[in-house]
């Protein structure tokens, strides 16, 4: 594995998770923008998908898409996961960015999501487990290093 692979991977984890409790979850069905976070202000609302666009379009200057639909067809797909992927729930009609595994070794994603019984609608760090049925994983940064969009 090419060593700028792994750090593309980390800056995009790192930067979703500097986002965590920052931006409420609206779903705007494709109205909220992609933007960079680095040059924009912090938007008040966004969906999972406008979250994810932004991280990579941010990290990587990249546009991936603005919406589920556009981004389960991004990258290569993959049967396991690697930091930065991208993970698809339910019909697929959910995005958040693989982000490793926490303290119990559960797989955890970083997303932006609505509100539950016991959490707010905002960007936060969930369990796979408890995301429902995996409709896919795709891999934007491959292992050489290289961008496949």
């Amino acid at each position: 594995m090419d060593p700028s692979s792994d750090a593309k991977r980390k800056a995009i984890v790192n930067q979703a998770t500097k986002w965590i409790g920052q931006i409420e979850y609206l779903l705007e069905n494709g109205t909220s923008t992609t933007i960079n976070f680095n040059t924009s202000p912090k938007p008040s609302v966004m969906d999972c998908s406008a979250f994810t666009s932004s991280v990579f379009l941010t990290e990587l200057n990249i546009n991936i898409g603005r919406s589920t639909g556009v981004q389960i067809e991004r990258g290569k797909v993959v049967s396991d996961y690697q930091l930065g992927d991208l993970v698809f729930t339910g019909n697929g009609g959910h995005v958040g960015i693989y982000a490793g595994k926490d303290a119990a070794g559960d797989d955890i994603m970083v997303h932006e999501g609505p509100k539950t019984s016991n959490s707010e609608g905002n960007v936060k760090i969930t369990k796979l487990k408890y995301m429902g049925t995996i409709a896919g994983v795709r891999r934007i940064i491959q292992d050489d290093g290289s961008i496949v969009n």
